[in-house]
């Protein structure tokens, strides 16, 4: 150990250096895969809120379609009723 060379050192140095260097990789990683969670995490919030309001919407649709199925019937109805009334005054109109 007392007789290290130039050289020595500088490998010593180097190996050194690459090790710190794994070690920063590995917690720039580790870092980036927290960041990554997180993200993902919030995405999936996102997604849940997304498929309560499309719930929401499907139920809001399924009552107009009700409501309209309920006016087309009365509609109909009223188009009926005016064909009558309209035959009614053409008959009285033509009695006269």
């Amino acid at each position: 150990m007392d007789n290290l060379t130039l050289s020595d050192w500088f490998s010593l140095v180097s190996a050194l250096g690459i090790i710190i260097a794994l070690i920063g990789n590995i917690g720039g990683i580790i870092r980036n895969r927290s960041k990554e969670a997180e993200r993902l995490a919030g995405m999936e919030k996102d997604i849940k809120h997304i498929r309560e309001k499309v719930d929401i919407n499907d139920v809001t649709m399924k009552s107009i379609d009700s409501k309209m199925d309920g006016m087309d019937k009365r509609l109909v109805a009223v188009e009926s009723s005016a064909r009558q009334a309209h035959k009614r005054i053409d008959e009285w109109r033509s009695l006269m």
